[in-house]
């Protein structure tokens, strides 16, 4: 391995640690940023969203019908484990497990593969495919999750 793959690997984990960051703030701006322009973000249920305001739209207005931010006591947070990043010239996928914790304890889990390329020096997400494997029942999440 180059030094200039464990720069990019690095770049990359730190665009999916301001995506999960963001998500958890409900700073959908910021999250959209991680995006190309034209990105795609396709989530369970068949949901797929192009280019940065369809994502800033959507997920805004999924978290307000949460409740996201509304109450004292409901939060979340994205804990980003195993990624495995590949390259391919300019490009990169990487597979990368998570969980969400909210009020609830352990909330959902499951893996995002994202295809990545470097522009203008920042990796941004092409496309981001998230998947859940597991969810608690209880989750506020649940209706979206079942889809």
């Amino acid at each position: 391995m180059t030094l200039k793959d464990m720069l990019a690997r690095e770049a990359i984990r730190a665009t999916m640690a301001r995506y999960a960051i963001a998500a958890d703030a409900a700073d959908y701006e910021l999250l959209a940023q991680c995006f190309t322009v034209d990105g795609v973000l396709c989530v369970v249920g068949g949901l797929v969203l192009m280019g940065r305001d369809a994502i800033v739209d959507a997920l805004s207005s999924r978290a307000n019908a949460r409740g996201h931010g509304a109450q004292i006591g409901i939060f979340q947070r994205h804990v980003l484990g195993t990624c495995h990043i590949t390259f391919q010239g300019n490009a990169a996928q990487a597979v990368t497990y998570y969980h969400v914790v909210t009020e609830i304890g352990p909330d959902h889990a499951g893996r995002y593969v994202d295809h990545f390329i470097v522009s203008e020096e920042e990796w941004l997400i092409v496309r981001r495919d998230a998947s859940v494997d597991w969810f608690d029942p209880k989750s506020r999440f649940a209706a979206a999750l079942r889809r």
